[in-house]
């Protein structure tokens, strides 16, 4: 009955259009020819381009195109029609080719829908920018290696391809934004064809100090479907860190070649305004007196790894033990010691030490605060004589070292009477935490006893 069916439809198709009954009870097969964006293909027998409306053809190109490209049908009576416009599925619907869909060597398949040549087999765009950008690979760069380099006292940062090369309509890198419409939440991916650099000329120090590592966030800035690579030093005076907000359209300040200030966007194109950011990841460097030197570290951004301000690591510690101490002169540690030890990841990042517990002067003024090893940092908080109180001790450091560092409880007493941290009359102990929270250090350890800043 099926093939009594089959048949009569291809019947009636032959007695309305024999040509087009011929083409679609075949798979059809052309011969590739012409240019990268002037495509051709040989059909024998086509007699016009209706002949070929909503049959799918395929052929071998001869070349790649790197853009709008079109087909002209050729047959063994010469040329058939003009050269048509070829089209691919996107994510937003069929769109003009822009470079790399239709690739020598590699067989494509088509159909004329009367009006156009639409590629009905997957492209770099549909199975690359387009679908991933709908997809939940979408939320990540795909095809992206960074690359920095100082030469000639300039720090050149670069968008490559994973391999190491330049970006092309053939490899692209895409990146995804979000939509420049705060309130829509789908994807927009920007497809990288081409090398896009960033150059950070000598004397412009992004906000960094002298001669000590500087920790720079890199990125994109979606500039109306051109990525921009753009840089960051997120951390000003030591510990004052600045978040980047992937949430919000954010502005770069103008010029092209970096500048001095820390916690600003610059970019490789000058004042971008209320533009969707990605971060792509960051590179820690070193530049001295305003002329970039060395590169240390480069790091893609992606799952795990923390943004400026997050936590990476905490080291805690409880104990019901007491320690006492009749040091009158400075503040010195306490016995037995009230210490507890952090190895900082890298030396960028920043140790928030909090201490909790109960403090008892004698009969003279007590005062008590955190130290690094041996160095008093933060402020010293005091309690009158004779008296009992909890007492939370906090502050942030910039210890800017990979090694395993202590921090200690301080303490001194105004006369000989004893000063005591978490006595015997009080049994919840006291409670310790060291956290290592990303930053991007441009200033030595902290070391000047001063309050540190807190994270912003």
């Amino acid at each position: 009955m099926m093939r009594r069916i089959i048949a009569a439809a291809l019947f009636a198709l032959a007695a309305v259009n024999p040509a087009l009954a011929q083409f679609a009870d075949q798979a059809t097969f052309g011969t590739g020819g012409g240019a990268a964006n002037a495509q051709q293909v040989t059909i024998n027998n086509v007699t016009s381009l209706a002949d070929l409306q909503g049959v799918l053809f395929k052929y071998v190109p001869t070349a790649t195109n790197t853009g709008a490209a079109t087909l002209q049908v050729v047959s063994n009576s010469g040329s058939i029609g003009s050269a048509t416009a070829i089209r691919k599925l996107t994510g937003a619907g069929l769109a003009a080719l822009t470079g790399g869909e239709v690739v020598s060597a590699l067989p494509v398949v088509m159909m004329y829908d009367g009006t156009y040549f639409d590629i009905m087999s997957p492209t770099s765009d549909t199975i690359g920018a387009r679908m991933l950008g709908n997809s939940a690979l979408g939320s990540s760069p795909v095809n992206l290696q960074l690359s920095a380099a100082a030469g000639s006292n300039n720090l050149v940062l670069s968008i490559l391809t994973a391999a190491g090369g330049t970006p092309s309509s053939s490899t692209p890198v895409l990146i995804p934004f979000r939509d420049t419409t705060l309130g829509n939440g789908d994807p927009v991916v920007v497809s990288v064809q081409a090398a896009t650099t960033f150059t950070i000329t000598a004397t412009n120090t992004m906000g960094c100090t002298s001669a000590v590592l500087c920790r720079l966030w890199l990125v994109a800035f979606n500039n109306a479907g051109t990525a921009v690579l753009c840089a960051i030093n997120a951390n000003a005076s030591g510990t004052s860190i600045t978040t980047i907000n992937e949430n919000v359209l954010q502005t770069s300040q103008s010029g092209t070649s970096g500048g001095s200030t820390a916690q600003l966007y610059y970019c490789g194109a000058s004042a971008l305004s209320s533009k969707a950011v990605r971060i792509l990841g960051y590179v820690e460097a070193t530049e001295t007196t305003g002329n970039w030197g060395s590169v240390t570290a480069i790091q893609l951004f992606g799952p795990g790894i923390k943004r400026p301000g997050d936590v990476v690591q905490v080291v805690t510690s409880t104990s019901t033990t007491t320690s006492t101490t009749t040091n009158t002169s400075t503040v010195a540690a306490l016995s037995p010691a009230v210490t507890l030890s952090i190895t900082p990841s890298a030396i960028p990042n920043l140790v928030r030490a909090t201490m909790y517990g109960t403090m008892q002067a004698g009969v003279a003024v007590g005062q008590i605060s955190l130290a690094r090893t041996t160095t008093p940092i933060g402020v010293l908080n005091e309690l009158s004589s004779g008296t009992i109180a909890p007492v939370m001790l906090f502050v942030l450091d910039a210890p800017a070292t990979t090694s395993s560092t202590a921090y200690n409880l301080y303490g001194r007493s105004n006369s000989a009477a004893t000063l005591t941290w978490a006595p015997s009359t009080i049994t919840t102990g006291w409670w310790f935490q060291l956290e290592e929270i990303m930053g991007a250090l441009d200033e030595p350890a902290n070391d000047n006893g001063e309050p540190l800043g807190m994270v912003g």
